[in-house]
């Protein structure tokens, strides 16, 4: 009797161990996916060789919130100053930091978490954020909220603590002269966002490289979804299966209307559930771009276009400089990719392994 019990922990203890695993990578997969989502909702662009001053984005913003027809919703730009060094006015203590000026909202720079404060507003120009290590090695203290920091004889005032992996200083630009490498842009018309950046980039005239974060981040949640719903596919199919199993109860000649109502009421709520999991589930993971639907599907040289589209923007990003923003979407963009195709094939595993054990 021993033994049997044992073995009937044993296969509980299997059970619970892969829905340990399976609801960890899971959650893992999801919360990585929307965190990206969130971060990458731009637009970018990495000008090579010019840039554009602080003027000239004035100038812009200010005919285009004229325009009937106006295209953006935002216009963020900054740019990127290695080994610079900072310091505290009162020891004289000094850091050697990457110094970022931005025009804009800060959040669209680079994924970063926030741990005390805020980060500075886009007038608040005499703000700025530092990273932990900074504040530790010039103040001793990781929340040194309001204190001065000092750069080429100009005071900024520490709004924000954020976690990063090497040192940093970011503040708003108030130069007219400041000079930007980096844009991130965002429209009302998000499907056309490329060939509005490209007519927006050709007035300048500069050699530059577009990267779609939000467009790639969307594109792969066609992949990041596939083991939810191979879950789905799985338990409508085990629903069916109980139906089919019990169908000499459901006889219409011995159902009561105590039953009928019964059985009526299962049916709404499994029909209502199975509508809620996949409209939320085409909300959050489905996206088929414009671009991809061709304006006759015999046309087989659109599809041809669209490969030889993508081959040339994946060379444009892994050819250009990278920039923190650009090495973390590739960096997350693979991770979710990858943990989503080991998400599916431990799915069709336990799916195989108990096929038998689940048909009876």
């Amino acid at each position: 009797m021993s033994n049997e019990n044992n073995e009937v922990l044993k296969k509980v203890f299997k059970i619970l161990l892969l829905i340990i695993i399976l609801i960890i990578l899971l959650g893992l997969n999801l919360n990585t996916f929307l965190k990206l989502k969130m971060q990458f909702n731009t637009i970018s662009v990495r000008i090579h060789n010019g840039g554009i001053t602080r003027n000239q984005l004035m100038d812009i913003i200010e005919y285009d919130q004229k325009k009937e027809d106006s295209k953006f919703t935002e216009i963020n730009a900054f740019g990127i100053l290695e080994r610079q060094t900072v310091y505290e006015p009162e020891f004289k203590r000094k850091e050697s930091v990457t110094l970022y000026y931005v025009f804009g909202f800060m959040e669209q720079v680079f994924p970063m978490k926030l741990i005390h404060g805020t980060l500075p507003s886009t007038e608040d120009t005499y703000g700025c954020v530092i990273d932990v290590k900074t504040a530790l090695s010039l103040f001793g203290n990781a929340n040194v909220l309001g204190l001065p920091i000092k750069w080429e004889e100009k005071t900024y005032y520490i709004r924000g603590i954020v976690s990063n992996t090497s040192p940093i200083l970011m503040f708003q630009s108030k130069e007219e002269e400041d000079t930007f490498w980096n844009l991130e842009l965002r429209y009302k018309e998000q499907e056309n966002a490329r060939e509005l950046t490209d007519q927006f980039m050709n007035i300048f005239s500069f050699d530059y490289t577009i990267v779609e974060g939000g467009y790639i981040v969307r594109l792969i949640g066609n992949i990041v979804g596939l083991p939810y719903l191979l879950l789905m596919i799985y338990g409508i199919r085990f629903t069916i299966t109980i139906l089919k199993k019990h169908k000499n109860n459901l006889s219409l000649k011995e159902i009561t209307r105590t039953k009928a109502l019964k059985y009526l009421g299962i049916c709404i709520s499994c029909s209502c559930i199975i509508f809620y999991l996949l409209s939320n589930y085409i909300r959050t993971f489905v996206y088929l771009p414009r671009r991809f639907i061709p304006t006759r599907w015999s046309d087989f040289t659109h599809w041809w276009a669209i490969i030889n589209d993508a081959k040339q923007h994946y060379h444009e990003i892994v050819t250009i400089m990278p920039i923190k923003k650009d090495t973390v979407l590739i960096q997350e963009a693979t991770f979710n990719v990858g943990i989503s195709i080991f998400s599916v094939m431990f799915l069709l595993l336990i799916y195989f392994a108990y096929r038998n054990k689940y048909e009876t």
